[in-house]
């Protein structure tokens, strides 16, 4: 099976990334931290600004970037607190809500990986990004990502899916997206 790379957003690592991580190696995908060498590469929300351009990967897989003009990021990440809280508690989550925010706090102090997803966000990444699978997903609550995926500034059309759930989706149901990378790969 091949390699694959999860690049995680702002405020975010391998303890929330955790049952995703366990579910790509039960399917026997090895984990690289390289996303040079990868031969996929999974990034969900600022994450997808850190892919780098010389990479070798065959499938990208981008899962609710941060682009919605005209739309501040204190407004999204505002909608996300409230809508991660109904959420956890509609769906019984509470548990993996405490957790989840608790490494989320943690890893928000890496205040450089922000930086360097601001860098790479005015450095048009990855607007240009040519591999030959790429696929962007949008889940349908997501408070970061603009609904009209059509209308996204990729220089070459990616494959657009829409999918059920918050932003966070990827952490709590990640079958959906393992499915989506069996597909790409």
């Amino acid at each position: 099976m091949p390699s694959v790379c999860v690049i995680y957003g702002i405020a975010e690592g391998r303890h929330v990334g955790v049952n995703f991580e366990k579910l790509l190696k039960q399917a026997g995908y090895s984990l690289q931290d390289d996303p040079k060498v990868a031969e996929i590469i999974i990034a969900h929300s600022g994450g997808c600004y850190l892919i780098p351009e010389n990479n070798r990967a065959n499938c990208v897989l981008l899962i609710d970037m941060p682009f919605w003009p005209r739309k501040s990021l204190f407004s999204s990440f505002v909608q996300k607190f409230f809508r991660d809280l109904k959420f956890s508690f509609k769906f019984r989550y509470k548990r993996w809500y405490i957790y989840k925010t608790f490494w989320n706090l943690l890893y928000g102090l890496n205040i450089f990986r922000g930086v360097r997803m601001y860098r790479g966000k005015k450095q048009n990444k990855p607007w240009g990004i040519k591999v030959p699978k790429l696929i962007v997903v949008r889940n349908e609550n997501d408070t970061f990502c603009m609904p009209d995926l059509d209308q996204l500034p990729f220089v070459y059309k990616p494959q657009l899916v829409d999918l059920p759930g918050e932003h966070d989706d990827c952490w709590v149901n990640p079958e959906r997206y393992l499915e989506l990378i069996k597909l790409g790969s």
